[in-house]
């Protein structure tokens, strides 16, 4: 029986009201809560991650890194090492050119906001290169062929990635030094005068194998090769890494060979960040997408373009080891929301590389 009162009217929420057909003014209230409240999301999803060691995203890596707005990215490397990274016409190129600018895009930086300066083996450790004025200047990173040691990690200024290339010890001579004969020992060397880096890791190999008294070192290998081939003829012998003088045989092969000296110890270049450990995670997560990513043939590409056309000149020793080293697997999430598995043995690979 209709007692003839009426229901109260349905009152839709301001938000229904909006979408409903709300004022403009409506519009710019709903946007602005949805706005807050996805901020402070974010924020709180943040803090967390801070306050509990949760494991960070890679945006977050790159802000504390002090990427994140920086206009380029200065790289130090090596300007005098034909396949690895050599400087010609005021142009870069090689092995390490092409990985910087591997590691660069993963960082966010295209190739023409790269910056190289060409860095002397002393200044790896400082990170120090020289501009174009020749004035010595503060590098974000150094990829120069430096080997890692334990005691170049022990340096308060040094910080390495993980190996981006294997290489070997060896020697250097003329051809006509010994015709027919291979030299296989450095202990073979005494006597003859011998010219190597300064601050490269075959000094102490060379010392300890009775070169002390007849061991020159420079500041750059080309200083070496100049002394091996010109007429004075300063040196009878370089010792230094395979890779290094590769390129340098390659070009004088008529005038240089390479000896396979019978050796155990590795090379493993590794880039040096310093004292940034967010930038040593993402420089490690760049080498990881790299090496285990089967879509990325970069690393590859390099090594086929600069490091391969030098095996012919350099027989029989091996210019690199022709796999990219492996790797751990770098601890970096995409997304803040992203969930991340701190299992170890977890039979899946975490790190997104797409």
């Amino acid at each position: 029986m209709n007692s003839g009162k009426q229901p109260p009217p349905l009152r839709a929420s301001p938000a229904l009201g909006v979408l409903a057909g709300g004022s403009w003014m409506q519009y710019v209230r709903l946007a602005a809560m949805v706005a807050v409240v996805l901020l402070a999301v974010v924020t709180g999803m943040t803090v967390f991650n801070a306050t509990f060691g949760q494991t960070p995203t890679e945006d977050q890596l790159k802000e504390t890194a002090g990427l994140i707005g920086k206009q380029e990215l200065r790289i130090g490397v090596g300007d005098d090492r034909p396949g690895l990274s050599y400087k010609e016409s005021g142009t870069y190129s090689g092995f390490e050119i092409d990985i910087a600018y591997m590691i660069a895009a993963r960082l966010g930086f295209d190739p023409s906001r790269v910056v190289f300066l060409s860095v002397p083996t002393e200044e790896r450790r400082r990170m120090q290169g020289y501009d174009g004025n020749d004035d010595l200047k503060p590098v974000d990173m150094v990829i120069a062929s430096y080997s890692i040691t334990e005691e170049r990690e022990a340096l308060e200024e040094v910080s390495f990635s993980a190996p981006y290339l294997e290489t070997q010890l060896s020697v250097v001579t003329r051809t006509d030094f010994r015709p027919g004969r291979q030299v296989q020992s450095l202990g073979e060397l005494e006597g003859t005068t011998v010219c190597t880096l300064e601050a490269g890791t075959a000094v102490p190999w060379a010392e300890d194998s009775g070169l002390r008294d007849n061991l020159v070192k420079v500041r750059k290998i080309s200083t070496c090769i100049d002394g091996l081939i010109g007429q004075e003829r300063l040196y009878d012998a370089v010792v230094s890494d395979a890779a290094l003088m590769a390129g340098w045989v390659d070009e004088h092969k008529d005038i240089l060979r390479q000896h396979n000296i019978a050796t155990d110890e590795v090379q493993r270049y590794g880039v040096n960040v310093g004292q940034n450990a967010a930038l040593l995670t993402l420089v490690n997560l760049a080498l990881y997408c790299s090496r285990y990513d089967p879509e990325d043939r970069r690393w590859e590409e390099a090594f086929r373009r600069h490091l391969d056309p030098l095996k012919p000149a350099n027989d029989p020793q091996q210019v690199a080891k022709p796999v990219q080293p492996e790797l751990l697997e770098p601890e970096v999430r995409r997304y803040l929301w992203e969930y991340w598995v701190d299992d170890a043995s977890a039979d899946r690979r975490r790190v997104r590389c797409d």
